[in-house]
């Protein structure tokens, strides 16, 4: 198992509501991460933030290591998103934003995408420290 993904399990593990945050497997997974790359993402780029479908705005960049606490800035705390960490391969979960927050700051560095159920925002940091965010135009 790769460190950075023994890092998020470990975390959530250590949420004092970690029975929140639910990581999705199987067909479900697939489909899912099928579905929000053809959604926001043009063609098969090494990472999605170069080649998102709808203009990014970029949010944030003063590159800290802090940047993931900025998130609540942009997006509502308390609702359930996907949390999409960009390792070797992507594994989803989803969760409630505070705590895919706090997952956030109790690893290593990644990048990764944080998107909302409706499928119409999608929320990123970049390997730079650059948070960007794209909306889905019409929904």
């Amino acid at each position: 198992m790769e460190y950075l993904y023994s890092e998020i399990l470990e975390a959530i593990g250590e949420l004092r509501t970690h029975n929140s945050i639910r990581e999705i497997h199987g067909n479900e997974r697939i489909d899912l991460l099928e579905n929000i790359q053809a959604l926001f993402v043009k063609g098969n780029p090494r990472v999605w933030w170069e080649s998102l479908r709808y203009a990014p705005v970029l949010m944030d960049d003063d590159g800290s290591s802090s940047q993931y606490l900025k998130v609540a800035q942009f997006l509502p705390q308390n609702q359930t998103y996907y949390f999409i960490a960009d390792l070797s391969r992507f594994h989803i979960f989803e969760g409630v934003l505070r705590d895919i927050i706090e997952i956030i700051g109790n690893c290593s560095f990644f990048e990764y995408y944080i998107v909302d159920k409706e499928l119409s925002t999608l929320l990123c940091e970049t390997d730079h420290g650059a948070i960007y965010m794209s909306k889905r135009e019409g929904v």
